[in-house]
């Protein structure tokens, strides 16, 4: 998935025990700019407009998934891109 403004999807992570928390999405927007994306749950289950943050290293948004992971968040699905990010950051 690409995104002008939000760039190259690489991860896509949930809260299953609390799926109202919605969802974080990372997105690679050049060599060392990425961002990462919550979209929390509506009512109705799904996402609503994103809040992103920006980082300006691999190193900053790899410890930025680390967080979410500790505190409960998994990846939602395997892609060749969500592996090699998560290869690069050690997760």
């Amino acid at each position: 998935m690409e995104s002008a403004f939000k760039g190259h999807l690489l991860l896509t992570l949930v809260d299953h025990a609390k799926p109202f928390k919605g969802i974080w999405q990372i997105y690679k927007q050049g060599e060392t700019i990425y961002s990462a994306c919550h979209s929390p749950a509506s009512a109705a289950g799904e996402p609503s407009p994103a809040f992103c943050q920006a980082f300006s290293s691999n190193r900053q948004v790899c410890q930025f998934t680390e967080m979410l992971q500790f505190y409960g968040w998994s990846v939602e699905e395997q892609t060749p891109d969500s592996l090699n990010f998560r290869q690069s950051c050690a997760l």
